[in-house]
């Protein structure tokens, strides 16, 4: 048997997400999924296998899925805002910080005397 890339590589996923009982069942069928109706009376039996399902009775799951996925995707961009906006605030505050710290020893320095002046270890923070 002799496979196409885009079947081989469907082969593949399915393999992996299936197992390899499913995916031989799968290359095996040449009928597509039918899309059945919803006013088809479908067999209630629990362990009935995905594939044995039509597209009309997926649907009501894919649509539940993709609205959790879209309520999920939108709490992760309103965290990904708030995540910006309080590493910016947070980095305002230090430099704010920062600013009244270095205003305090500078004017400590500026006050001090000539000896200060002197000690190299305070050269930085004479002005230019």
């Amino acid at each position: 048997m002799v496979l196409s890339g885009t079947t081989y590589h469907s082969l593949l996923r399915a393999y992996q997400t299936f197992g390899s009982t499913t995916a031989r069942q799968w290359a095996q069928s040449k009928d597509p999924r039918p899309l059945g109706s919803s006013n088809d009376v479908e067999d209630e039996d629990p362990r009935r296998p995905m594939h044995a399902l039509t597209i009309a009775a997926l649907l009501p799951s894919a649509c539940a899925w993709i609205g959790e996925a879209g309520q999920n995707i939108i709490l992760l961009s309103e965290v990904s805002w708030n995540v910006a906006e309080f590493a910016a605030k947070a980095i305002d505050t230090m430099l704010d910080d920062v600013k009244e710290r270095n205003s305090m020893i500078l004017r400590v320095f500026e006050t001090a005397g000539g000896a200060v002046h002197q000690d190299k270890d305070f050269w930085g923070l004479k002005k230019k």
